[in-house]
């Protein structure tokens, strides 16, 4: 029988041969794309999901059509980069508009939800850690809107823009 320590030295030198195979790269046409509650469609791109040995962050793409949004959720903090489109995201009820290029920082545990407001469909990667937050019990998701098509009447009655 072992004793911890020894136990840990074992895990220590499985870990070294889990990151030593592990993928170091994906590839756009080998994404799986779903749909979610959130999502009308979203890809992991880097998450241990996909065989990829990270310390708890995981990055996704997703899309927007034209005339939908995402759910309204909260969770861990998240870095946002957008490649296409122009909408506007909703974080802690305030508006903040977005082209491509933006980058949004979203808090931990903010509510926040994307519209797309043009022509094109939104294109977005987003950067989380929640693999961390949900190894440390700080992991905390919480749905409280389903992606959809957008209503004329409630754009109309979103806030103004704020940055």
């Amino acid at each position: 029988m072992s004793d911890f320590y020894t136990d840990w030295l074992e895990q220590s030198k499985a870990n070294e041969k889990a990151v030593g195979e592990s993928p170091r790269f994906t590839r756009s046409k080998d994404l799986k794309w779903v749909r979610t509650p959130q999502d009308f469609k979203a890809a992991l791109m880097i998450a241990p999901e996909l065989g990829f040995t990270t310390g708890g962050s995981c990055m996704m793409r997703s899309e927007i059509p034209v005339g939908w949004h995402t759910g309204k959720h909260l969770h861990g903090e998240e870095a946002i980069y957008v490649e296409s489109g122009d909408g506007f995201m909703i974080l802690d009820d305030k508006r903040y508009d977005f082209h491509p290029g933006t980058i949004i920082h979203v808090p931990y545990r903010s509510t926040h939800q994307l519209f797309n407001a043009g022509n094109v469909p939104v294109g977005y990667i987003s950067g989380l850690a929640w693999h961390l937050e949900a190894a440390v019990y700080m992991g905390k998701l919480e749905q409280l809107e389903l992606c959809g098509e957008n209503d004329p009447k409630a754009m109309a009655a979103m806030p103004k823009e704020e940055s």
